[in-house]
């Protein structure tokens, strides 16, 4: 099978299931493995690829998602290959989008039991996290303008699978611009800062402890494609995660031991 995928962690999830070699094309974007960009072809970006040079490749499937790729992108790939897109907004959907992949790659058995650890991960945190109250928690994914997410998206869903709630929900857009001072008046009790799409350092966080008022132990970096990635990643994404609300837990709350 030639396959070109056109989103790093589908690209990952690929080679973790044994098919990489016959990768032929990928983003540059897609840096895991490394080998991926050694051995494939790079055809653009997530937004920009080059659609003759994918053409060219003569590819059996292109991987694709709906959010990573756009849509006039999606359907002219269409025209030259079998596509596949992915659409993620949950941490269940992950874990099936991962069972589809896993067959379209006749890996079935290997992603089904990577699927279910992933469905038994979650259930485990969602299991531990009732034993505390729910953190109100801000996600930022770029600083200048400063963007955020919706609470139905993949990002919120790992966020509330470990114990918080993201404090935006009902917009109509799932990335959208907004302000510190439209924050505060969310009552964020934490901030997460990922490490991309934007690159959040050690320095931002005391930028976002005193822009929203929050303590420092309140706001943490937390590894951008454990929180973004999905696929073969998401359980990584679980447990990053589980450890960042437990570090924005104030201790007071954990010293309450479980609510019975």
């Amino acid at each position: 099978m030639r396959i070109v995928s056109l989103v790093p962690s589908l690209t990952e999830t690929v080679w973790e299931l044994g098919r990489g070699p016959e990768v032929v094309g990928v983003t540059r974007f897609c840096v895991r493995p490394i080998e991926a960009r050694q051995r494939a072809a790079v055809v653009g970006g997530t937004k920009d690829p080059d659609l003759a040079r994918i053409r060219a490749l003569k590819p059996d499937l292109v991987l694709v998602d709906e959010d990573e790729n756009k849509p006039e992108h999606i359907e002219a790939l269409r025209g030259m290959s079998r596509v596949h897109a992915t659409r993620i907004a949950t941490v269940a959907g992950a874990a099936r989008e991962l069972s589809t992949v896993g067959k379209l790659l006749d890996r079935e058995m290997d992603a089904e039991a990577r699927a279910q650890r992933i469905l038994e991960r979650a259930a485990e945190l969602r299991s531990l996290s009732r034993m505390f109250p729910p953190v109100r928690v801000f996600v930022p994914i770029w600083r200048t303008p400063l963007m955020t997410v919706d609470a139905g998206t993949y990002m919120a869903d790992l966020v509330a699978t470990a114990g918080g709630v993201n404090v935006f929900s009902g917009s109509p857009r799932k990335y959208f611009e907004t302000s510190f001072d439209e924050v505060r008046a969310q009552s964020p009790e934490a901030a997460l800062l990922p490490t991309e799409p934007y690159r959040f350092r050690e320095a931002h966080r005391a930028e976002f402890a005193d822009a929203l008022a929050l303590e420092l132990n309140r706001v943490r970096l937390v590894d951008g494609q454990a929180f973004t990635w999905f696929g073969t990643r998401t359980l990584d994404g679980l447990d990053a995660l589980a450890d960042a609300m437990q570090g924005v837990r104030s201790p007071a709350v954990l010293g309450e031991g479980p609510r019975g």
